[in-house]
């Protein structure tokens, strides 16, 4: 590899699995900044996850009925006007 110092090798010793941890919540979020202090962020795997937030794509409005790239994106002639009218 071209970095000689970080080598495969060595991130082999060095990086902990989070699974290794024992009794490891991953929805402690205080939890998980003081895994990744004491590790010197070298931690691989879920290091903090919360469940109780929607995630990003759930509040997207009509993303989760159809994918957007099956989505009709024509607009009608009155969504145009409206929006070249805005410009002129």
């Amino acid at each position: 590899t071209y970095n000689k110092i970080n080598t495969y090798d060595w991130f082999k010793e060095n990086l902990t699995a989070i699974d290794d941890i024992e009794n490891y919540d991953v929805s402690n979020k205080q939890a998980a900044l003081q895994t990744v202090i004491e590790h010197d962020s070298l931690v691989k795997g879920i290091v903090y996850q919360d469940t109780t937030t929607p995630s990003y794509e759930s509040q997207i409005d009509g993303l989760a009925e159809t994918p957007l790239a099956h989505q009709d994106l024509n607009l009608t002639e009155e969504q145009f006007e409206s929006f070249t009218k805005q410009f002129i």
